[in-house]
């Protein structure tokens, strides 16, 4: 049973770790190998120990190797008559780079275009009988707007917008405004700590419950009415001075509020101005519908990653099915979400898998 576990991830590690101990043939694909993943050195020895290598590449596509998305298996049988067919892109310099030293004077025939050719990616693929994907691996990063598609001008600006996979110096505290999208909790802990000046449009649906945000949003609550009471005992002073001194002393500022959340705003724009740094966001308020633009020094996209489902798009599978670890239209294809219980996914999956197959010491 060649089983392929797309993703490096603590979910595709434990998973192939069960799996490596039922006898099966496991290979994993991911663009991270298991040390560069939140992977605890006691999973990492035991990952070292089966020889369990990560196989560093780009999931292009899934799909059968024979049958179209939505035929039935060969004689009637189920789809997992065929093979499940995992295509990559691999990146070939490191191998080309080992030849170099080990044959010197072949590649010294070869002309600087053909070398050149030979470090650029290429596709390949590996037929296997079950694929095990982990969200984290095969998902996409949503734009800004509330349905994830980008709002205007989001590309121009990408280099000013941290998410999940492009994240701020972690020891760097990050000055000027802070402009949130989305309530993912990785994210908002992130700004608790790196940010003071932060304005959250919230989107729907997507709750928080970081300890670290509320900390930080009560923090900033209660400076501000501090300051609040403050102001009100220096105006008041400051009106109780004589005409001819009052003139003399500046009224005291109003204290500002340094975080502030929006349940109803949409941000419509970014914009990036020739002759002046920042970033320029057009945001609506949707209640009374008026629309202001305000300057930020860096974005965060706090929108939940979702599935890429482009790349299963020739297996049986579409976008609510991937809420479901086991699906049934496509048989051996599994779906392991981010925030799942893993021990007892995985157990399910097996379970599902033994079904199909049987242990190599039962063979």
């Amino acid at each position: 049973m060649k089983v392929a576990i797309i993703g490096s991830g603590p979910s595709a590690a434990a998973t192939s770790i069960k799996f490596d101990d039922l006898g099966a043939d496991v290979r994993v694909f991911a663009r991270k190998d298991w040390s560069s993943c939140a992977i605890s050195n006691e999973t990492l020895n035991q990952l070292d120990q089966r020889s369990l290598r990560v196989s560093p590449c780009e999931i292009k596509r899934i799909h059968k190797a024979h049958l179209a998305k939505n035929a039935p298996g060969f004689g009637g049988k189920s789809r997992l008559s065929d093979m499940f067919r995992v295509v990559v892109s691999e990146n070939p310099s490191d191998g080309v780079l080992k030849q170099m030293k080990e044959n010197p004077e072949v590649f010294e025939k070869l002309g600087e275009k053909v070398l050149d050719s030979l470090s650029e990616p290429v596709e390949n693929f590996h037929d296997v009988d079950i694929v095990i994907a982990c969200e984290e691996e095969l998902s996409i990063q949503p734009g800004l707007s509330p349905s994830g598609a980008q709002v205007l001008n989001e590309h121009r600006a990408g280099d000013s917008i941290y998410h999940l996979n492009r994240l701020p110096d972690p020891n760097t505290k990050l000055d000027g405004k802070t402009l949130v999208v989305g309530g993912m909790d990785e994210i908002l802990t992130i700004v608790s700590k790196q940010c003071r000046e932060v304005t959250q449009l919230k989107v729907f649906e997507e709750n928080t419950i970081s300890k670290e945000w509320f900390s930080f949003l009560n923090k900033a609550k209660d400076q501000w009415e501090s300051e609040q009471d403050s102001y009100q005992q220096k105006i008041f002073e400051w009106r109780e001075l004589e005409d001819y001194i009052r003139v003399k002393v500046p009224m005291p500022a109003e204290p500002k509020n340094f975080v502030e959340t929006h349940d109803e705003a949409t941000l419509i724009s970014l914009d990036l101005l020739i002759d002046q740094p920042g970033i320029f966001a057009t945001i609506e308020l949707v209640p009374d519908g008026n629309i202001t633009t305000l300057k930020f020094d860096q974005i965060f996209n706090a929108r939940k990653p979702q599935w890429d489902i482009s790349k299963l798009s020739g297996l049986a599978v579409e976008l609510s099915h991937l809420s479901q670890t086991i699906i049934k239209s496509e048989p051996g294809f599994y779906a392991l979400s981010k925030n799942s219980m893993i021990d007892k996914t995985i157990e399910m999956i097996i379970a599902d898998v033994m079904n199909w197959f049987k242990p190599v010491s039962h063979e």
